[in-house]
């Protein structure tokens, strides 16, 4: 009974000091600095290693050359280096809905960002309920189709009509060709 009592407390006392370990390491992890884990050597790779690094370009600093700009600046450097984001709008008309085209604001605009960087951009789109709409109608002008055509002269203000609902910018565009006159395009029989 001794030694079970004994075994569990340094069984107890193991767990523990592993729990801690394991604790101690995940927060250590957390607080990397990437900057420093990017061991730049020249500036250039040092704003580039990602946000919020600093390049420290003094020749008498001691400290990391790259680090965290808030690092660089607690260590004393006069002449930091830092590299920042930005967004610019070059042009940035108003929507018009009376140009009952698809338009999107802003227009054109310019960015830059450092790696691993992301930004979100609000853009209004407008998107006209009635688009622009083309028709064309290719009709076989052959003899066998002279029922068809018929018809389509009969529904043709109908048509114009739809077409007039679903847009107010729509072209309807007719067109036509015969078969060949070889067998088995076109029956040649003088009873037809």
């Amino acid at each position: 009974m001794c030694c079970r009592r004994e075994m569990g407390r340094w069984t107890l006392h193991l767990l523990m000091g592993v729990v801690l370990a394991v604790l101690k390491a995940s927060s250590y992890a957390e607080k990397v600095n990437h900057c420093l884990a990017a061991r730049a050597n020249t500036c250039s790779a040092c704003i580039q290693s990602g946000k919020g690094c600093a390049y420290c370009p003094d020749e008498i600093f001691d400290e990391p050359r790259c680090d965290l700009l808030e690092n660089i600046i607690h260590h004393g450097c006069n002449g930091v280096v830092t590299a920042e984001s930005s967004i610019t709008i070059e042009r940035n008309q108003k929507i018009d809905m009376l140009m009952k085209r698809s338009q999107v604001a802003p227009q054109d605009m310019s960015m830059t960002l450092l790696p691993g960087e992301e930004r979100e951009i609000e853009m209004e789109v407008f998107e006209p309920a009635k688009g622009p709409l083309d028709l064309y109608i290719l009709m076989d002008f052959s003899n066998s189709m002279k029922d068809d055509l018929d018809n389509l002269k009969r529904m043709g203000a109908e048509l114009a009509e739809l077409v007039g609902k679903l847009s107010d910018d729509y072209t309807i565009g007719f067109g036509k060709f015969v078969d060949k006159v070889v067998e088995p395009q076109t029956d040649m029989r003088p009873i037809k």
